[in-house]
Order: C-alpha cells, then sequence, then structure tokens
C-alpha cells in the first residue's frame, strides 16, 4: 500500500474545515473529464468527497482519480476506495502527489466506437494495426502481434493511412514512442499539420459528444441498479 505524505492529509483537512471545492480529473476513452467534489472528512489515511455531477461515475470506471485545487501543493493521485453513487459519496486513499504531467492527461483524445484500421508506411516498411485513440496533433495505434512493430523507429517520418467513418485520411507524421505489451505494441505517432485537420476535428467533437452521452447513461444505470 502506498504511504500517505502527512502534508496531503493535513491539506485535506483544511480543505474539509473550510468547506472549499476540489475538482477531481479522470479519463474515459481518452476524454479528459473534469467535475467537482467536496471534501466532507478526513481520517489519518483517507478522505470522503461528496459530489453531485453524473460524471463521477469515472471513479467506478477508472478505480482513481486526481485531486486539482490550489489548496494543495501539487495534483494528487488517490486511489478509489469505495463509492455510492447513488448517495453522491467516495472513500479516497492512497493519496501521492502526481510525478507524471497531469497536462498530459488534459489533452483531448478520442478512442473510435468501432475497430479503425491504420496502415503506417515508414521507408520500405509497412505495418497494418487498430486505432487506439486520436487527438489533434497524434495518433495512438495498437500493433498485433508486437513483434511487428520493431520496423517503427522512434522520430522517423511516416505515412499515415486510416478511414474515419466516409473519409479516407491521408497524413503525415512521426515515431514519438513504441511500447511493448504482451499482446500488442503500442505506437504513439505525431502528426504534421494538415489541410484534413477540419476532418479530424468534427470526428473528435462528435466521439466526444458520444463518450460524454454514454457516462451519463452508465451513471443512470449505476444508480437505477443500486439498493
Amino acid at each position: 500500500m502506498i504511504k500517505t505524505d502527512s502534508t496531503i492529509i493535513a491539506d485535506l483537512r483544511h480543505i474539509a474545515r473550510t468547506r472549499q471545492e476540489v475538482e477531481l480529473l479522470n479519463v474515459y476513452k481518452g476524454i479528459p473529464i473534469l467535475y467537482k467534489a467536496a471534501v466532507e472528512k478526513v481520517g489519518n489515511d483517507r478522505a470522503v468527497v461528496r459530489f453531485q455531477q453524473p460524471e463521477a461515475v469515472c471513479l467506478t470506471l477508472e478505480n482513481k482519480t486526481t485531486i486539482l485545487t490550489d489548496l494543495l501543493a501539487g495534483p494528487v493521485n488517490a486511489a478509489v476506495l469505495s463509492v455510492d453513487l447513488a448517495a453522491g459519496s467516495a472513500a479516497l486513499g492512497e493519496f501521492h502527489y502526481a510525478h507524471a504531467k497531469v497536462g498530459d492527461r488534459m489533452t483531448l483524445r478520442v478512442a473510435p466506437h468501432d475497430a479503425v484500421e491504420v496502415t503506417i508506411q515508414s521507408g520500405q516498411q509497412r505495418v497494418t494495426g487498430s486505432l487506439a485513440d486520436l487527438s489533434m496533433t497524434g495518433i495512438g495505434v495498437y500493433i498485433s502481434p508486437p513483434d511487428e512493430a520493431t520496423a517503427l523507429r522512434r522520430k522517423s517520418v511516416v505515412q499515415i493511412t486510416l478511414k474515419l467513418e466516409a473519409a479516407l485520411l491521408d497524413l503525415s507524421g512521426t515515431v514519438h514512442y513504441v511500447k511493448s505489451r504482451a499482446n500488442a505494441s503500442r505506437v504513439g505517432l505525431t502528426l504534421v499539420q494538415t489541410p484534413q485537420a477540419r476532418t479530424i476535428v468534427q470526428y473528435i467533437h462528435k466521439r466526444q459528444e458520444e463518450i460524454l452521452r454514454e457516462l451519463h447513461t452508465l451513471y443512470q444505470a449505476s444508480v437505477g441498479s443500486g439498493p
């Protein structure tokens, strides 16, 4: 179990005592989800927070969250110990300052609803994978089996082809990273500016609305199935 920094507990107690709101940050299918919460009470190693927004269903999906407020020394990651969506409360613990850049979690990315094939060409090498997520500046691609991604070198220039619904996109980019996993490699591609940016914007906007509606549906289903 992660040992909580005592200064975080002290600051959370101050927040609870002064009844100041915090924001909780989660990510669902690439979209940063930010919603307000109140710190109700703080024990030695945990805190109870209250919320009203349906986006808090993310606490049951990620089992973790990040607390954002100027009253803390920095963004604080927390594990979700328990959640009662119907009552609008959750217990958080295992607090520690976020070492990774929170800004990375705030970048708007969307995961596709259906499988999208992506072809990556690097010189004479061509690999095919599936779209993991998409932002205005980059693409995540899963390639399976993982060893097929060995042809892609970091910072190499690539040509990318994929179809977003009815639109066939031919994009240029560079390999940002290749991370090997058990069943597939995840490849991060940085896009260069493209005249097809409008199509990407429209797709991201549409998927964002669909994903947010999905979150609200999950919340209603969870509350409705409660005791």
